[in-house]
């Protein structure tokens, strides 16, 4: 194993991807041009794992790679990359104000790049239960954002029923998130971006329903064309936790 050139080509590649993860970390993200930056080097950081995905691992000797540089590990973390990228987007068109479908749309991505992340783990038995679960949470919250971004959109467009269909479908999405908060494995940032997204949508929620119900008297319906709903988001699974 030693003496294989890709082995330690490998190794190599891999501790680039992780340099440029933590120069992306270590970005301002408070800042648009720090978030640029961040959403920069997630990127790099994927393409380093691609590259090793796709150029490198199907040339090694070795009938069984290590754990964290098989396949399925490298997926997700590809994956995982991306979506961190993707996230780095979305939060500099909430910061620049951009519009609510453009930027519903930015946090649908989000969801699924997160859940691609996810399915891609929960195949590798290198990363941990607390990683899917964050993957997971994670992927629920965009998704609610989306939805609640996209009901924005429809109250500007004065689309009161689908308002309170897609807000209904963001309280859903957030509560498959939280449920995710059993057993500590998610950090006290992330519990709170979801309670605080939670009690948001639920205050919109109310004042919708009671608002259409008295004065407009709208169906309530989703349009699949901007955000789908929850029921055509992917749903993550994952073992219960050991």
């Amino acid at each position: 194993m030693q003496n294989n050139l890709k082995y330690e080509l490998m190794n190599i590649l891999y501790n680039l991807a992780a340099l440029y993860s933590q120069l992306a970390i270590s970005s301002n993200r408070g800042a648009t041009e720090g978030l640029k930056m961040a959403a920069h080097w997630f990127s790099q950081a994927a393409g380093v794992l691609t590259h090793m995905r796709t150029e490198i691992l199907p040339e090694l000797r070795m009938a069984n790679p290590p754990d964290d540089m098989d396949d399925p590990t490298l997926e997700s973390l590809i994956q995982l990359l991306l979506a961190q990228s993707q996230e780095c987007f979305w939060m500099r068109a909430v910061m620049d104000g951009y519009k609510d479908a453009f930027i519903a749309k930015l946090a649908a991505r989000v969801s699924d790049l997160y859940n691609l992340a996810g399915e891609a783990a929960m195949r590798s038995e290198a990363i941990s239960s607390a990683w899917i679960h964050h993957m997971s949470a994670k992927h629920h919250h965009f998704a609610a954002a989306a939805q609640y971004r996209a009901a924005c959109d429809c109250l500007e467009k004065r689309k009161y029923g689908e308002e309170v269909a897609r807000l209904t479908d963001a309280v859903a999405c957030v509560n498959q998130g939280l449920k995710e908060c059993k057993g500590g494995y998610l950090s006290k940032a992330v519990v709170d971006d979801l309670n605080g997204l939670k009690k948001r949508v639920e205050d919109d929620l109310k004042r919708a329903e009671r608002d259409n119900d008295v004065i407009y008297l709208r169906e309530c319906f989703v349009r699949p064309d901007v955000v789908p709903s929850l029921t055509m988001f992917k749903r993550l699974s994952h073992p219960n936790p050991s």
